[in-house]
């Protein structure tokens, strides 16, 4: 019982020491681990052991900053250093963050690239920067029925009504009959204003 008090108090100081160190506080702020296994220090002189691990894509609730090279991690209760490259978005230099804040401005248009194929009827293909199939870039209704145009102009009229703008057109190839023959298109670059 003695032994397991006395590592319960090793286990307790340890864990303190990080607490005492001084750090930038921050507004606690949530960002996402890289791709690797993220060290957890209890102290930012000592990393030659991590304490504990995040696992690669985990939240990591950052409460404060060691400039220039640590973000100060909040677990179970604790504090915890980890090399500010684990951290998406987040630096521990206070002028690189300001430089990272103003670059995830929320964007304020999005584009996409139509192209219409006619041959017995128009049907409209619409690229959002989705993963590609056949049946995803036919543009549909609400109900999921593939809309037919009676031409290309037709079809920008339809697209203009939901608000996209035609920013450019330039002439191009496309495959019909399951990618089997290949016909001319016109392909047209739209934009439309993000409501925030």
């Amino acid at each position: 019982m003695k032994k397991l008090l006395l590592v319960a108090l090793v286990l307790l100081a340890a864990s303190g020491a990080a607490q005492a160190q001084n750090y930038e506080k921050l507004e606690p702020q949530e960002y996402l681990t890289n791709g690797k296994k993220v060290p957890l220090f209890k102290s930012p002189t000592d990393t030659t052991k991590a304490s504990f691990h995040l696992f690669p894509n985990e939240k990591a609730n950052v409460v404060g900053r060691l400039a220039p090279t640590f973000a100060v991690v909040k677990r179970d209760g604790f504090v915890y250093y980890v090399p500010n490259h684990y951290v998406i978005g987040f630096s521990a230099d206070p002028a690189r963050m300001a430089a990272l804040l103003a670059a995830a401005t929320p964007k304020t248009e999005e584009y996409c690239v139509m192209h219409s194929v006619c041959m017995k009827d128009c049907n409209l293909r619409v690229d959002y920067g989705q993963r590609r199939t056949f049946s995803n870039i036919r543009e549909k209704d609400k109900y999921g029925n593939v809309l037919e145009f009676n031409s290309p102009a037709d079809a920008l009229n339809y697209m203009n009504s939901q608000g996209w703008e035609l920013v450019t057109a330039y002439p191009g190839t496309t495959f019909i009959a399951g990618g089997l023959t290949q016909v001319p298109a016109v392909y047209y670059v739209m934009k439309r204003r993000i409501q925030p």
